[in-house]
């Protein structure tokens, strides 16, 4: 006779969760599909076309998976009735549950969570905002950063452009300057440019071969557009 084998409830519990998530993951793949299917042509299609229509159907189907997972891995704090203030520690009280909708790179996430308020600290806070540390804004910092890398290299027009273009999303070249200035808030002009080893390192190859030392501008804004327009004359 064989040995009974232990299977501690704990890793029941979670096979058991881990099967729930898979099957709420796949009815999401599966409606998905059926828009798929319907944005495809009976014709034949290019691989181009094929591409297209993926490409401009994928934030609907990852911002889906994204928001179930959410829904799924933290309903406990997302309908949580009672919570800690995190300034005093006082045991409060649900005051409502809210939605709200923000903006990633795989596409908008929808979420509710509790909303807490704190009538000794005159502060109100969602712990799940806090758990999955959603920034205030619509944009979240994924796309945040994908901006202020773009615009660190290009003009705000251009980056705009090309972040419509690689991400499929509409943020204006007003916006994408207020982000970035966010970001680099706090940042001093030693934060962002380049050490005295790398300066002296650019010298010495600009120099190379050159009668005339080089001069060395540093631009920290607008370093990407003429400083003087030719319209400027002499």
């Amino acid at each position: 006779m064989g040995h009974a084998e232990i299977i501690p409830l704990d890793d029941i519990r979670t096979n058991h969760h881990r099967r729930q998530l898979r099957h709420i993951l796949h009815e999401c793949f599966d409606r998905w599909l059926d828009t798929l299917e319907s944005d495809l042509d009976d014709t034949a299609m290019t691989l181009s076309d094929l591409t297209t229509t993926i490409w401009q159907l994928r934030q609907a189907l990852m911002g889906q998976l994204t928001q179930t997972i959410i829904q799924h891995l933290y309903a406990a704090e997302a309908d949580s009735c009672q919570s800690l203030c995190p300034t005093c520690e006082r045991s409060l009280k649900a005051r409502r549950q809210s939605r709200r909708t923000v903006e990633t790179l795989l596409g908008p996430v929808d979420f509710k969570r509790s909303y807490f308020y704190c009538t000794v600290c005159c502060k109100g806070f969602h712990p799940l905002d806090v758990s999955l540390e959603v920034v205030s804004g619509r944009y979240q910092l994924d796309i945040q950063q994908a901006i202020a890398k773009l615009c660190a290299e290009v003009p705000y027009d251009t980056a705009q452009a090309l972040f419509e273009e690689l991400s499929g999303m509409s943020v204006s070249a007003e916006r994408m300057h207020t982000l970035t200035n966010v970001l680099a808030d706090g940042l001093s002009v030693l934060d962002v440019a380049p050490d005295a080893d790398e300066i002296r390192t650019q010298i010495r190859k600009l120099r190379a071969g050159k009668l005339r030392r080089p001069v060395m501008v540093l631009a920290i804004d607008g370093a990407h557009v003429p400083t003087r327009p030719d319209e400027a004359g002499e």
